[in-house]
């Protein structure tokens, strides 16, 4: 077997035998039907657990919300890892043999809103119904 041979084969095995970092994002809600929104962007929420896989590290923006809770706002930073940082990316994206599966969770609780807050409903209702009826005509609903 010639040099350029060997060579052409030992690049083409260094090439399939790549590893890579598989970076994932998990969001538990609470209550688990809860929507989420990550960077202003919904994402689908699964029973209870939002998986969103991710490239960069850095601060994101987490919003939970659902009806009859306080919405929930959040920026959250995701740390980066050693094998992260330059020149060790390198060697753990691109030479190592096998893949890293990295994974952050967040697990956000809403409130319920105060019960109250109905009350102040149909305290709203019942004002524009009575400025309907000052103003001479019927509130549709």
């Amino acid at each position: 077997m010639s040099s350029w041979t060997r060579l052409f084969v030992f690049s083409a095995i260094l090439l399939l035998a790549t590893g890579c970092i598989k970076r994932k994002l998990f969001i538990r809600p609470t209550p688990k039907d809860a929507r989420v929104f990550l960077d202003g962007i919904e994402l689908e929420n699964n029973e209870g657990v939002v998986e969103q896989p991710f490239t960069f590290y850095g601060t994101r923006s987490v919003t939970t919300r659902r009806r009859g809770y306080k919405t929930n706002r959040q920026m959250w930073t995701i740390p980066t890892p050693w094998y992260s940082r330059f020149p060790i990316d390198f060697f753990t994206e691109l030479v190592i043999p096998w893949t890293i599966d990295e994974k952050h969770e967040i697990t956000v609780s809403l409130e319920q809103e105060p019960k109250n807050q109905s009350k102040s409903t149909q305290q709203l209702i019942q004002r524009a119904e009575d400025m309907a009826k000052e103003a001479g005509s019927e509130l549709r609903r």
